[in-house]
């Protein structure tokens, strides 16, 4: 399994604000689907 860091740009003085946002928006969907799919996986592990 493959795990995916955040580090800050090393140009973010000069991103656009919406550069940032669109960046922003990808960690938060990526941060989404790594939650739903650990949902699936639990769902099938019986409970002791």
């Amino acid at each position: 399994m493959t795990t995916a860091t955040v580090s800050p740009e090393q140009h973010a003085a000069t991103e656009s604000p919406f550069a940032h946002a669109l960046r922003a928006i990808k960690v938060f969907a990526g941060a989404v689907v790594s939650v739903a799919l650990l949902g699936q996986y639990t769902d099938g592990i019986p409970e002791q």
